[in-house]
Order: structure tokens, then C-alpha cells, then sequence
């Protein structure tokens, strides 16, 4: 997938650690109790806005949808309801990417510019003008990076319905994937929840693609 989506992962998981240990956030046995009290209350309504907020430019970076989604997926008591509760995640983000697709298509993306997301927008719009199937496919297991995705291709101007077609394509793949993954190991799924452990999937990513680069570059120079 490349060392720079495993950068952009790492550092944005530092950065939520660091945020919620400074703003003393909800740990999370406390984080199980509220989101369960939210499906109680408010079904899968919160699911829905949660995943749409999640998938939304700059917006999603800052916002813990992930953890209400996982947990509410772990927290599934049966399969239907699982499945149900993915569509349901599905369905918001398809919604959030459709607007980050209007951002980009109508110029409304600048304003985030000067929020510092130049860099991560003209990557992605470089990424999507050399393989746009391979890009969307490789990005949308993870908000954060399928919502500069969405942006630029509005920006490009790919067809609405060729994005529509990739978005609903790659949006029902990883998130039946995590589904699965996710209600198979139920409540023990939780551990993922710490940021320790996920800054240390990380990490490893990050050696990895360091070593495929290096693997790289000893057989170009043997060649």
C-alpha cells in the first residue's frame, strides 16, 4: 500500500492518543458502556451519522466515529444485527465520500487548504491520475485516507457515476471485510481499541514498507 498511507496512519493515531490522554478522554471499558447506552437509546441512527461524520474531510480526523462503529459491530448480539449495523456503517460513509466528491468538484475543498491539507489532497490527486481503480481500492479501508480519495477525484472530475461505482464497490469490500473480522472475534476485538497495540501495527507496517523500498533498491543496483 506504500510507506506514506502507513505515515499517515501512524501519526494520526499518535495524534488521537495524545489528545484523549490530554483531555483526560473516556477509557475504553467507559468508551463500551457509552456507545452501548447510545445503541440502546438511539439505535442505529448513531451509527449512521457517526460513520458519515467519520468519512468527512479534516472533519473525520478529529472525530472518534471509528470507535463507534467498531464497537458497535463488536458489540452485535447476533449476525443479523451485524449485518444490519455494516450496511448501516455502508451507508454513511457513501454519503460522507459523495460530499467530499462535491467538495472537490465544486472548489469548496480550498477552504481546507489552509487547514494544512494540501499536501495529502495533490498526493491523492496524483495517485488517482496514474490508477483510479487501484487508488480508491487501496485507500477505502480507512476513512482518513478515502476521504482525500473521494476529494480528489471530484477535483479531477471523474465521472459521477464511475465514482459512485468504485465508491459502493470498495465501501461494501472493506467494510463487510472488518465486519467479518471484527464480530468473529467478538468483545476480545476490543484490544484494538488501544492505541499502544495500534501504534505498534503500525509500526510494523511502517518497517515493512521500509523494507520493501530498500528490497527495491538492492535489486535495481544488482540489475
Amino acid at each position: 500500500m506504500g510507506i506514506k498511507p502507513a505515515l499517515f496512519w501512524f501519526s494520526v493515531v499518535g495524534m488521537l492518543a495524545v489528545v484523549w490522554k490530554l483531555l483526560d478522554l473516556p477509557s475504553e471499558t467507559e468508551m463500551v458502556a457509552i456507545v452501548s447506552s447510545w445503541l440502546t437509546i438511539y439505535g442505529l441512527y448513531v451509527v449512521l451519522v457517526g460513520s458519515f461524520i467519520e468519512s468527512l474531510l479534516f472533519i473525520g480526523i478529529y472525530f472518534p466515529g471509528s470507535i463507534v462503529i467498531f464497537l458497535s459491530v463488536a458489540l452485535a448480539p447476533d449476525i443479523k444485527t451485524a449485518i444490519v449495523t455494516v450496511l448501516s456503517v455502508s451507508l454513511g460513509m457513501f454519503f460522507g465520500y459523495v460530499t467530499n466528491y462535491l467538495l472537490g468538484k465544486y472548489g469548496w475543498y480550498k477552504l481546507f487548504l489552509k487547514l494544512g491539507m494540501k499536501n495529502g489532497i495533490e498526493r491523492a490527486q496524483s495517485k488517482m491520475q496514474t490508477n483510479a481503480i487501484r487508488y480508491v481500492f487501496y485507500t477505502y479501508w480507512n476513512p482518513g485516507l478515502a476521504a482525500f480519495t473521494s476529494t480528489a477525484a471530484g477535483i479531477l472530475k471523474v465521472s459521477y457515476k464511475r465514482f459512485l461505482a468504485l465508491t459502493v464497490s470498495a465501501v461494501l469490500f472493506w467494510n463487510i471485510f472488518w465486519g467479518v473480522l471484527v464480530y468473529s472475534l467478538g468483545e476480545s476485538a476490543l484490544v484494538l481499541l488501544d492505541f499502544t497495540v495500534v501504534l505498534k501495527i503500525a509500526a510494523v507496517w511502517i518497517v515493512f514498507e521500509l523494507g520493501m523500498l530498500l528490497w527495491k533498491r538492492v535489486k535495481q543496483m544488482n540489475t
